[in-house]
């Protein structure tokens, strides 16, 4: 039951993410289609953890791991994303 409430925590917390994309998707500036889709990307990888979350079935080594692999994940995006924003910042200058 534990591994339920946690896939749902996480479910749930994935919502913002994807609530920033469908923003962000809308607006008309140079960068947002990228921050849209990394944030789009965010929510997935979330979604995905919580779906592992879930069929981990309690096991608290493996749902772990998954933490472990979301955490590196979404900080990898949050990577590229900045040096998406510092390309188009740096292409901004040389206009």
């Amino acid at each position: 039951m534990a591994a339920l409430h946690t896939a749902l925590i996480v479910a749930v917390l994935a919502l913002p993410a994807i609530g920033m994309a469908a923003w962000f998707a809308r607006d008309r500036r140079l960068a947002s289609p990228g921050m849209a889709l990394h944030m789009a990307i965010v929510g997935i990888i979330m979604l995905l953890a919580a779906l592992a979350i879930y069929f981990a079935g309690g096991n608290a080594e493996l749902m772990s791991w998954i933490v472990i692999a979301l955490v590196l994940l979404v900080n990898l995006v949050v990577v590229s994303l900045l040096l998406h924003l510092r390309r188009l910042r740096k292409q901004g200058m040389r206009r």
